[in-house]
């Protein structure tokens, strides 16, 4: 047992004493000359200068916990320094339609798309190294990383260049000329903070949020930063798309008046949030903003002069209502739900508004993509225009409106029914008389009706004539009722006219 613990300490003792290891590369693509390969997977802090091709990324993704296919390595690579390295171009074209693509020359990147080791034999799924370039998918995958250093001398950084780097804690960029695409690091999930040099010609950080030089544009703020709120500052006036993705900590933002625009998927998967405001100068929200922020409860828009793209607030499964001021430009809500200033368009209907039934306004010419996506609450949809509302095939779409009723002009059934969207709807049902559902519940203080176990039970205060509808507009009762009348019904949705106003009353 001694000898064993002897060994189990010597080895630990051996395992930290792995030293940072610093290398120059003068001849591209000889990386693998300078590292034994039995000490590669070892390997957990290096930093690099000198020139580097297809072939050493090849290495260095390995070392790093991912091969060029995306199979996973042992490699523990974790800090990499390429700060002093260059990119250089390197390139040998190859195509092998069995799908055998070792070469060592060339380099595959792992793609989140086509993983292992099929390939589709008609396309060449890899990439070459480009001269300053860190190209799309060239990290992708690498577990092992926790902290990396941008070269000094990159100009760009392909999209998903660090897909699936889920470990990454720390980015330093020193480069004045790199090109950010946007969702770069969208995927790191433990990402705290960027450093950027204060003499960087392009980039500045804040807080460890990444910004462009002047502050102007907010381009990334870190999923794993831990607080709860946070303010834009005054001098930004873009969010940039895919800002806030997937960062599930934060409870609250406040946008300032200075932002202008907000981009495709800003807050995309933010599940904490519970309230966003639209300052007054936000012109422009991209699609799917605020997709996946399912504790939205409510959404102010100050702004008179604001579009909205599709599926903006899709998923926001708690979203009640939208506010929108009286004199805002361009649009408005009703009863919480989201249109534009003339009411023409349905822009969207909160996906926990309780309602069993909704009657669209006879305004709304257009509803917007996703509008109703998901919901699952309504029971009735009333629309009396005999031409449908335009609308796309996901504005009803997603089971939204499966146990749904939609009650139409007669006459229309056939148009409804070959409708884009509209044929989502399983059960259509014609009514001649739109006039008798357009009022919720407007009996007076004089009267009280009330869905019984057997029926309607109807209480008066004085003599008044009592009418009975089916939801078609059929009559199926009249009396004159005085004090509390009990009429049996069957299940179903009726409309009790008392004195001449009306309510629905539903029978279960």
């Amino acid at each position: 047992m001694a000898v064993i613990i002897g060994l189990l300490l010597q080895f630990n003792l051996q395992a930290a004493e792995v030293p940072p290891i610093t290398l120059h590369v003068e001849e591209a693509g000889t990386l693998s000359s300078l590292i034994p390969a039995n000490r590669r997977y070892e390997i957990t802090d290096l930093t690099l200068t000198g020139n580097l091709d297809s072939r050493d990324i090849r290495l260095i993704r390995e070392m790093a916990g991912r091969d060029f296919q995306g199979n996973a390595t042992s490699g523990k690579l974790a800090n990499l320094n390429l700060a002093g390295a260059n990119i250089v171009s390197y390139r040998k074209t190859i195509f092998d339609s069995s799908n055998s693509r070792d070469d060592a020359s060339t380099c595959y990147y792992y793609s989140s798309y086509y993983k292992g080791n099929t390939f589709p034999p008609d396309r060449y799924d890899y990439y070459h190294t480009e001269n300053n370039i860190i190209s799309y998918n060239m990290f992708a995958g690498c577990t092992a990383l926790t902290n990396i250093t941008i070269p000094n001398s990159v100009t760009s950084i392909g999209y998903s260049a660090f897909e699936g780097c889920t470990e990454i804690a720390s980015v330093t960029i020193k480069s004045g000329k790199v090109s950010i695409r946007y969702g770069t690091f969208a995927s790191s999930t433990k990402l705290k903070e960027y450093i950027v040099s204060p003499d960087n010609e392009k980039y500045s950080s804040l807080d460890g949020v990444l910004f462009d030089k002047d502050k102007t544009t907010l381009i990334h703020y870190p999923m794993a930063k831990e607080s709860t709120s946070y303010t834009i500052p005054n001098s930004v006036t873009s969010i940039e798309n895919y800002a806030f993705c997937g960062c599930s900590a934060l409870t609250s933002v406040t946008i300032g008046n200075s932002v202008t625009s907000i981009g495709d998927r800003a807050f995309y998967g933010c599940s904490a949030l519970t309230s966003v405001t639209i300052g007054n100068s936000v012109t422009s929200i991209g699609n799917y903003a605020f997709e996946g922020c399912t504790e939205i409860a409510s959404v102010t828009i100050k702004s008179g002069k604001v579009s909205i793209g599709y599926g903006t607030f899709a998923s926001s499964t708690k979203l009640k209502e939208y506010i929108v001021s009286p004199d805002n430009e361009s649009h408005s809500s009703l009863d919480g739900v989201l249109f534009d200033k003339d009411k023409t368009t349905l822009i969207h209907y909160p996906m926990a508004k309780e309602s069993t039934s909704y009657t669209i306004p006879n305004s709304v010419t257009s509803i917007g993509d996703r509008a109703f996506y998901g919901y699952t609450g309504l029971k009735e949809f009333y629309s009396a225009n005999p031409t449908p509302p335009t609308c796309e095939s996901t504005t009803f779409s997603y089971g939204s409106m499966t146990n749904c009723i939609l009650y139409i002009p007669v006459g229309s059934y056939t148009t409804y029914w070959l409708a884009i969207g509209w044929s989502n709807f399983r059960n259509i049902v014609e009514i001649e008389d739109f006039s008798i559902i357009e009022i919720e519940s407007t009996i007076n203080q004089t009267s009280l009706v009330y869905p019984i176990s057997t029926g309607i039970a109807i209480e008066t205060t004085e003599q008044m004539p009592v009418s009975i509808y089916t939801i078609s507009g059929q009559i199926i009762y009249q009396t004159i009722a005085n004090g509390k009348t009990d009429i049996p019904l069957n299940k179903g949705i009726y409309i009790v006219r008392v004195n001449n106003e009306s309510q629905k009353v539903i029978v279960k």
